[in-house]
């Protein structure tokens, strides 16, 4: 066998290696309807559309489950779900954590000792620290909840503590978990405090985005993993890497 055969050889044998390595960067996106894609079309949640814009070098897995509250004490806890299980079993580098919508029903904002800002708090930072001790070492985002466009008195979403109490508090939280990135604001890119944009909520129920809603959430929260250099040419080699270490490449600059 000639020596260009040899090398030939070798080199394929480097990149079947290589190959092997480059796994896809794991994204899990935690959360309620919105992240599961209610009232929209199939295939048009968020996590679907985020899927399409970061290519094959990740993976993005829907963890959403509609009605679900980060409260532990809320009429649906994410704590006691499958998609919590999955979570923590998950072997994911990067969590989007997106609850709160359906903390902000009158039912499970009572101050009443067992329901309201300082409960959601508490179990939102529970949830931070049990994730960041997975053993994956994950990269965490926060993320911001879309506005509520309106009360809903027979379904009890309330538009002050949408509106007006969630996006400080999660900021608060995530400078008190001192996380590396800032909250991903969904809240200002789907209109924020002004509602500026009512045509991207559903007919339906207008507290859930509609197709064109979703494709922003997906556009927002890609501009918070991924740095606007790196948006075209996800990094492969980072994809081959485990930990804290293989998400150099999607820090933002």
């Amino acid at each position: 066998m000639g020596f260009l055969s040899i090398a030939v050889l070798g080199l394929a044998f480097l990149l079947n290696a290589y190959a092997g390595l480059a796994k896809p960067i794991k994204v899990a996106c935690v959360g309620d309807s919105i992240t599961r894609g209610t009232d929209g079309s199939k295939g048009a949640d968020y996590p679907s559309v985020l899927q399409g814009f970061l290519g094959d070098g990740y993976e993005v897995t829907n963890l959403g489950l509609p009605g679900a509250t980060m409260q532990k004490a809320g009429d649906l806890p994410y704590w006691i779900t499958n998609e919590w299980s999955q979570a923590l079993s998950s072997d994911a580098d990067i969590f989007v954590i997106m609850l709160g919508t359906n903390d902000g029903k009158t039912i499970n904002w009572k101050y009443d000792g067992v329901t309201g800002p300082e409960f959601y708090e508490a179990d939102y930072k529970d949830m931070i620290s049990q994730l960041r001790a997975l053993k994956t070492s994950p990269a965490l985002y926060t993320a911001i909840p879309p506005p509520c466009y309106e009360d809903f008195v027979d379904l009890g979403w309330n538009m002050k503590a949408i509106n007006e109490l969630l996006p400080p508090l999660i900021k608060k939280i995530n400078d008190d978990m001192e996380l590396p990135y800032p909250p991903i604001n969904v809240f200002k890119a789907l209109g924020g405090a002004e509602l500026l944009h009512p045509d991207w909520f559903s007919d339906v129920h207008r507290i859930h985005p509609n197709d064109q809603g979703y494709a922003e959430i997906a556009r927002v929260v890609r501009a918070s993993l991924v740095p606007p250099h790196r948006q075209r040419r996800p990094n492969h080699h980072a994809a081959g890497l485990r930990g804290w270490s293989r998400l150099s490449s999607l820090r933002p600059v």
